[in-house]
């Protein structure tokens, strides 16, 4: 699963493209705009978020990194892209970089996904919100 697999366009990055198996679905990122003037036909859908079901797993994959996704609080996982592994020093629950760059420019599998994501805690599953105001209602 990879949502950035270049950056600019090249004839050997669509070569690659054109190796893989089944479908491509581009999630769209900042830098897609010269590779879906030229090669929208490569992409079977192109969006800006894409949820998919994969392995068990409801997963919601965006270019960017939320703080926040849909479904995160049951558990979802959020994988992205735009930040080059700059914010693998502080995860966030089940959201994860899968840029290429960010991994050796190898793909992540799902069970690598599964595997990285195993042990972590998800901080959005609280039964009580940590803040709550004390401000007494309005008269």
């Amino acid at each position: 699963m990879t949502p950035s697999f270049t950056s600019a366009i090249s004839a050997s990055a669509i070569s690659w493209a054109l190796t893989l198996n089944g479908a491509i679905h581009l999630v769209q990122g900042n830098h897609d705009a010269e590779t879906l003037k030229h090669h929208a036909g490569l992409f079977a859908s192109v969006s800006l978020i894409k949820e998919i079901e994969a392995g068990g797993h409801r997963i919601v994959m965006c270019h960017y990194p939320m703080r926040e996704w849909d479904g995160s609080w049951t558990g979802s996982w959020h994988l992205f892209g735009h930040v080059h592994g700059r914010l693998n020093h502080a995860p966030l629950g089940f959201s994860l970089d899968v840029a290429a760059d960010a991994h050796d420019f190898t793909p992540w599998s799902l069970d690598e996904i599964e595997a990285e994501l195993k042990d972590r805690e998800n901080p959005f599953a609280v039964h009580e919100r940590p803040f709550r105001s004390q401000r007494s209602p309005s008269r």
